[in-house]
């Protein structure tokens, strides 16, 4: 790749990163004065490059909410979504809710993920050709969930699975 194609390529990426970063901020803001708890969701474009997966592009989004009847008292709930695809075909997906209910006698945390690794191994030493050549496909799935439980101003118990 010549070097003026390099500085374009670069400069697209900037473009793009540029315009999420104060475009999708602006469009999550509300105008209105009312004390009212108004939902508020964010979004940032993932793009990078490592020898090992090369070229990789995905994104973030945090969305912020509060369940219907939490009053003032009640913090503002958030669900965290990731997404990542690389040029060597590997994904990578996560999701993280955190949930408080009215009062936050009750907060749910989660924790969900994907990652599928296509690899390719060709073996220990230096004296391995393309014969030795092996695909490998790592897929894994995470599954995590807490509850957590307010029973006074001083006392709360939590279960954990995952």
């Amino acid at each position: 790749m010549r070097v003026s194609a390099k500085l374009r390529s670069a400069q697209l990426i900037l473009g793009i990163t540029s315009t999420f970063l104060f475009v999708c901020p602006l469009m999550g803001q509300n105008s209105d004065k009312d004390n009212q708890y108004k939902d508020h969701s964010t979004f940032l474009p993932d793009i990078s490059y490592s020898p090992e997966t090369r070229l990789e592009l995905g994104g973030v989004l945090l969305y912020q909410f509060k369940l219907p009847h939490s009053g003032e008292e009640t913090r503002s709930s958030n669900l965290y979504l990731a997404a990542t695809y690389t040029i060597n075909r590997q994904l990578m997906l996560e999701a993280k809710p955190h949930v408080l209910l009215p009062g936050e006698n009750w907060i749910l945390n989660g924790s969900y993920s994907y990652r599928y690794y296509p690899q390719t191994f060709w073996g220990i030493g230096s004296d391995t050709g393309t014969e030795d050549k092996w695909s490998i496909e790592y897929k894994q799935w995470w599954f995590g969930q807490a509850v957590l439980k307010k029973w006074s101003r001083t006392y709360s118990s939590a279960h954990k699975c995952g």
